[in-house]
């Protein structure tokens, strides 16, 4: 499912289209960190030459995060976010979290 197409009662609109999204990048950088560092290097004191140098490592670095930016992913980091919203609203509603101070 899309991330556009989610209805999701539980999810303001903020929430389906910045906060997850950020989450799942996040996510996706993580785990992409060796294809980017490889890139970095690749970069590391270059200017304009890099578009051309560093192709190999950037086509790399950007078919992984296409493979980590996928529907399978929404869901997993909209699972989380849930989970996450679900603690703070139950710590909010037993004065875990209160913003008062003693």
């Amino acid at each position: 499912m899309s991330q556009t197409l989610d209805n999701d009662p539980r999810l303001r609109k903020v929430e389906r289209d910045i906060y997850i999204p950020k989450m799942m990048k996040k996510a996706a950088i993580r785990t992409c960190s060796k294809e980017a560092q490889a890139f970095a290097e690749c970069c590391h004191g270059r200017t304009i030459s890099m578009a051309w140098a560093c192709n190999k490592q950037n086509n790399a670095l950007q078919n992984c995060l296409k493979n980590n930016l996928l529907d399978a992913d929404y869901e997993r980091e909209k699972a989380i976010f849930l989970r996450k919203k679900e603690e703070t609203q139950m710590a909010e509603s037993t004065g875990f979290l209160s913003s008062e101070k003693s």
